[in-house]
């Protein structure tokens, strides 16, 4: 009788760590929703842009066309981008179909844009984004993800934290 009352018990426990976890990912879900909506739409024609890289070189939305890109929103400062900028780094290497532009936003200096892109050793291009892009891409939280088609169309959007496997399914939907 003692062996069934702690499996109850065990069970009971579980049941409701498990009730806690789904209620937690689906407000997390909700409130992610909902701070999507706030982005470019899906269909929308990618603004018009042109960037220059700590290098001097310029990035423009006209030299993206033609491939399918994601274009990744950061701050320097933000944690989440630290821990996710790898994954994206990633991508371009084993897509080398694909642009992969990383757009700096919220920094102090570029000081810091380099001490990013040394520390985490990163191939893609980094372009110095302002805050006229940032309006224009309603960028309000970081890292913030677009997939653009090869027609330079908006065809998935993002925000938060994101692994391999999530922009690899993102990106795909821009080759299609």
């Amino acid at each position: 009788m003692f062996c069934l009352e702690s499996t109850l018990a065990i069970w009971e426990r579980c049941r409701a760590w498990v009730f806690q976890l789904v209620f937690f990912v689906l407000v997390w879900w909700v409130v992610q929703w909902l701070y999507t909506q706030k982005l470019l739409d899906v269909g929308e024609t990618l603004p018009a842009f042109e960037l220059v890289t700590l290098e001097q070189e310029v990035v423009s939305s006209d030299s993206l066309r033609g491939r399918p890109t994601l274009l990744y929103f950061f701050a320097p400062w933000c944690g989440v981008c630290h821990f996710s900028i790898d994954a994206v780094d990633d991508l371009k290497l084993s897509n080398p179909n694909l642009n992969v532009i990383a757009v700096a936003l919220d920094y102090q200096s570029t000081t810091e844009v380099d001490e990013f892109i040394a520390q985490h050793d990163l191939t893609i291009p980094v372009v110095l984004g302002d805050r006229a892009m940032a309006n224009a891409y309603k960028i309000t939280a970081f890292p913030t993800y677009y997939t653009i088609d090869s027609a330079g169309i908006v065809v998935s959007k993002d925000m938060g934290v994101t692994t391999s496997a999530g922009l690899l399914a993102r990106t795909w939907l821009a080759k299609q």
